[in-house]
């Protein structure tokens, strides 16, 4: 038996997507990308799911500020009597609804029926530390576990925050960087400092709070740069890196990439 993904672009394959390089119209996708297509795929997933006895999930609910919709995902996560391991994405669609415990898990209830999927043979589901989700879990009576990545990388943010030297450095790098995202003509004047430099063209990354390791990112993004951005820098009006701020971002890099 071929394995998901393979099945996937198989049958893909098999479309006109492939056999015809013109621009498909709208009442393609919606009929056979969102019906036909969709069916034959859950069709094989099904057939997946009842290799397992239990199976362990995985979800996630969140906003994307860019285009003003949440996502709702639930991923499986089985053993078959060969072991061989799947992880398979059942759902990721919008929730228009408001994020309250009882309607994510009347939704919850909505996906694993869908699958036929007992609560039987769920094992744990592992969330966030959101209120929501742990409600969810009540709600649903269904076996949960924090997730330790989450818990740890709320550990180090913690551990970044108490240190008031760290705070300001990046909020100094984070200044930099928004100058370079806001600014073509910046980027343009840093890449031709890179070329004099012979560096290639990498550009700063921002922290953000939400994204994990993304100080980590970076602070070493701006290490890797930090020739060019500084002779950049001397001749603007930023607030310059100074040396003891260059060897704080040097000891967070060194600290902080285990854990990436």
């Amino acid at each position: 038996m071929l394995p998901f993904h393979q099945y996937f672009l198989k049958t893909l394959s098999r479309s006109t997507i492939v056999s015809k390089p013109t621009l498909q119209t709208t009442d393609f996708f919606t009929d056979f990308v969102c019906t036909e297509l969709y069916g034959k795929v859950a069709n094989k997933v099904k057939e997946l799911i009842e290799k397992f006895d239990y199976m362990a999930f995985t979800s996630d609910i969140w906003s994307d500020p860019s285009s003003n919709a949440s996502l709702l995902s639930l991923t499986c996560h089985g053993i078959a009597e060969n072991f061989d391991r799947s992880l398979i994405i059942l759902k990721c669609e919008t929730f228009d609804d408001r994020h309250f415990g009882d309607i994510i898990a009347e939704k919850f209830d909505t996906m694993l029926t869908e699958w036929n999927i007992s609560k039987e043979q769920v094992h744990c589901i592992i969330r966030d530390e959101g209120s929501n989700m742990k409600s969810v879990m009540r709600l649903t009576v269904l076996n949960d576990l924090d997730c330790a990545v989450h818990k740890m990388q709320f550990a180090i943010r913690s551990g970044l925050q108490s240190q008031e030297n760290i705070t300001v450095v990046k909020q100094k790098c984070k200044k930099i960087s928004t100058h370079f995202n806001h600014s073509t003509i910046a980027q343009k004047q840093l890449q031709k400092i890179k070329d004099r430099l012979n560096q290639p063209h990498l550009r700063v990354f921002q922290d953000c709070v939400t994204r994990w390791n993304s100080t980590f990112y970076m602070f070493e993004r701006f290490l890797k740069v930090k020739d060019a951005l500084s002779l950049y820098i001397n001749d603007s009006e930023i607030d310059p890196i100074l040396p003891e701020e260059w060897k704080i971002i040097g000891c967070c890099v060194e600290l902080l990439k285990p854990f990436e």
